[in-house]
């Protein structure tokens, strides 16, 4: 059988997947051809083109982890989510690396990692802050959840508000406006009653 085949099949598999780490980063894969001395002259890369390719390399690995994630291949979809931050340092991709570290237990430290540089990059975003609050509350830090639910909820009144000084009230503008609070609302009150 494979038994005796097991040890250079691991060895193969790590080796794979190395190279592909190295050649899914644009950085790590400069380095290899330097290191290699693989000429490359013929193609001269301007920095905006090497951005464009990482902005874009990012997309890809950030769309081939959410379909990885949804048939619950959540370590793969990590890594692709990990590469697609680094990459290109999006508040979309942090968010949700954070939603798939969450999944996992032993890994809420780096979803709070993860949703702390989210934040770093867009301190209002109330997706972001309500992602906070649920890993939180189920690390048993109520005061942090707290902090966190409410900050949502304000965020999510401001931006409500700034749309509706943006344009001319009209009475479904209002009752929107008054869905949007309600909502808000639901949140800090769904957590008092769960935390009583």
């Amino acid at each position: 059988g494979l038994t005796g085949l097991k040890p250079m099949l691991s060895l193969l598999f790590e080796r794979a997947t190395q190279g592909y780490l190295v050649l899914a980063d644009p950085e790590r894969r400069r380095q290899y051809n330097q290191n290699e001395a693989i000429d490359l002259s013929g193609t001269k890369v301007t920095g905006a083109q090497r951005e464009a390719e990482s902005k874009e390399l990012a997309r890809t690995y950030f769309e081939q982890a959410q379909a990885m994630v949804a048939r619950g291949d959540l370590h793969f979809g990590v890594e692709l989510l990990q590469l697609a931050a680094k990459l290109d340092r999006r508040c979309e991709y942090l968010l949700a690396l954070a939603r798939v570290q969450v999944k996992n237990p032993k890994w809420l430290q780096r979803a709070v990692d993860s949703c702390r540089a989210a934040l770093e990059l867009d301190p209002h975003n109330a997706d972001v802050r309500f992602q906070l609050g649920e890993i939180y509350e189920q690390q048993g830090d109520l005061e942090r959840a707290r902090a966190q639910y409410t900050a949502a909820a304000r965020e999510i009144l401001q931006r409500s508000m700034r749309g509706v000084a943006k344009t001319k009230l009209t009475p479904d503008m209002l009752t929107l406006t008054g869905v949007v609070l309600c909502l808000a609302g639901a949140v800090l009150v769904g957590f008092e009653q769960r935390n009583e």
